[in-house]
């Protein structure tokens, strides 16, 4: 197996997902900005999220969520493959996990100071919210790619097997930029896993002093 070939294809799909579906890619970043904005600037509206916050500290002091490198890359490569396939199902499920991600941390932004807000999140953050948007980014490729498939079996006049031949050959490149993207999206979370296991708690429980 020629690993070094598949790693070219690999990077070469990657830059032509998000060149030549920038729209997609927009909509995908704007789901989670937008809502993060919202959360913050109208936190008030949203005060529910505390018992988020409350049942996630309990549920760690308990040890039903382990904040360890594999627990965490568990948790958030299930929360990736959701978005993808959640976004393939006509987007409702990627849309809806995208938009409750981006007002919860916009209202958590709100319950402490810039400095701390920061060093929590940004270590691990800059990995993890790309993996977020790219899982429902390559997902809402997926969603054109079949979209498109079944413009081109209707408008196509051929016997129904051709029909299908065409239309998959005229769009396939889009599934392998999907799929380029998810893995993309699950390197990006396991790196983020590992920052936030060995470098996020250090900088919470240790310089912050911050208790679950």
């Amino acid at each position: 197996m020629n690993f070094k070939y598949y790693f070219k294809e690999v990077l070469k799909n990657i830059k032509l997902g998000f060149l030549n579906n920038k729209y997609l890619l927009v909509f995908s970043i704007l789901l989670f900005v937008v809502p993060l904005l919202i959360g913050y600037f109208f936190a008030d509206n949203f005060s529910f999220m505390n018992d988020i916050i409350e049942l996630f500290g309990k549920q760690v002091t308990n040890g039903n969520i382990q904040l360890t490198t594999s627990s965490l890359f568990a948790n958030n490569f299930k929360v990736d493959i959701i978005l993808f396939l959640g976004s393939v199902l006509f987007a409702i499920i990627g849309i809806l996990i995208l938009v409750f991600n981006g007002l919860f941390i916009g209202y958590f932004a709100t319950k402490i100071s810039l400095i701390p807000f920061l060093a929590l999140t940004i270590p691990h953050g800059i990995f993890e919210i790309p993996s977020l948007i790219i899982s429902s980014f390559a997902g809402f490729i997926v969603l054109s790619f079949i979209l498109k498939t079944i413009k081109c079996l209707v408008i196509n006049d051929s016997k129904i097997s051709d029909r299908f031949k065409l239309a998959y050959n005229a769009n396939s490149d889009m599934l392998k930029q999907a799929l380029a993207l998810l893995i993309l999206a699950i390197i990006l979370v396991a790196i983020a896993a590992f920052i936030e296991a060995n470098l996020t708690q250090y900088i919470a429980f240790n310089i912050f002093k911050i208790t679950l």
